[in-house]
């Protein structure tokens, strides 16, 4: 599975950004002591009501919330599209077609009562050949029972012998948990997007600039100020953004358990389900298709047609590559696909 080399490249773009973010954050904190110092020292040369008109008109020299969104949409966006690559993996390894041999043999077995040993469940498990054949041998092994020979009185007081059906479920068939899964994916996806959308430095250096107040709460705060000379109360961030703040300095870390727990549970995956057996002839059905799918009258139309419809469709690139009109040049280009992600 590639989904290590996926998770590297979302870290490549956080450990960006956050460079952005420390950079600017240096800079940012060098401006408000610079500014500090000059109003300290406009203390006894101007009036106070110049020195709050000042420090309300300050602004930095450079415009560090637009900065910081543009490289938060920049890096965010790849973040995510490699993340949504991750998906499609899964999604392709939970969405292998039930072998229909094999789901014809599960059948006949349940159809006849057969009684399976552990032995022979797992040998059935090796037959299988995706998480659809996994899960019909689950559903045979929880419903298997053995005849069992039990003893009670009758109405006349009388020892009588019956036999009943004793469930004895056979546990051992290898079945991923698919909500484990896709929900251990979404905690990822949540990381990482409070990672770029609450980190303001360190130490919290720009959460003014990443968390500014509102245009409306600024001009109320002008407002009382200017009435009634009361100076507005610095802003308080509400308890959920300070988690949020705190938490997203966690996410740059590749070893932030969230992480760490997708990884070994990827990992488990890939021990537990068997890759999908790849196409390795074509069919007279696959040929119909590629030929309804493309016109082969103009080859290097059809090339590039080729190509195209592979690098949307990874079911039809696989037939595509076996193609001997097609086949090289399809795998030349997913190979250069492969290469840049």
């Amino acid at each position: 599975m590639k989904y290590q080399k996926f998770m590297k490249k979302v870290m490549e773009q956080l450990t960006e950004y956050k460079g952005v973010v420390d950079t600017l954050s240096t800079s940012y904190q060098s401006e408000v002591a610079k500014r500090e110092k000059e109003f300290e020292e406009m203390g006894g040369k101007y009036t106070p009501e110049y020195i709050k008109e000042s420090r309300r008109n300050w602004k930095p020299s450079k415009d560090y919330s637009g900065e910081i969104s543009a490289e938060r949409e920049k890096h965010q966006k790849n973040a995510l599209a490699y993340l949504d690559q991750i998906q499609k993996e899964m999604d392709g390894y939970f969405q292998v077609p039930v072998n229909p041999s094999f789901a014809s043999t599960v059948t006949a077995l349940k159809t006849v009562g057969a009684k399976i040993s552990n032995r022979e469940f797992q040998l059935l498990q090796g037959a299988s050949g995706g998480y659809w054949d996994r899960k019909l041998l689950s559903e045979l092994g929880a419903n298997r029972t053995k005849k069992d020979d039990k003893v009670k009185l009758n109405g006349a007081n009388e020892p009588e012998r019956t036999t009943v059906d004793k469930p004895i479920p056979y546990t051992g068939v290898e079945l991923p948990d698919i909500e484990h899964a896709y929900e251990n994916l979404q905690n990822v996806k949540n990381a990482v997007n409070t990672a770029f959308e609450a980190y303001c430095g360190m130490n919290y250096e720009l959460k003014d600039v990443v968390f500014p107040l509102s245009k409306a709460t600024e001009e109320t705060n002008a407002k009382i100020e200017s009435a009634y000379e009361i100076k507005a109360q610095p802003q308080k961030i509400d308890t959920l953004t300070l988690i949020r703040m705190a938490s997203s300095i966690k996410c740059f870390d590749e070893n932030h358990s969230t992480y760490t727990a997708f990884s070994e549970m990827m990992e488990g995956l890939a021990a537990t389900m068997p890759e999908p057996k790849r196409k390795t002839t074509l069919t007279d059905g696959d040929r119909k298709l590629i030929d309804t799918l493309i016109n082969s009258n103009y080859p290097s139309l059809a090339q590039d047609d080729a190509i195209r419809i592979a690098k949307t469709d990874s079911r039809l690139a696989e037939i595509l590559s076996l193609d001997e009109r097609y086949g090289a040049g399809v795998r030349k280009a997913l190979a250069e696909v492969s290469d840049n992600e």
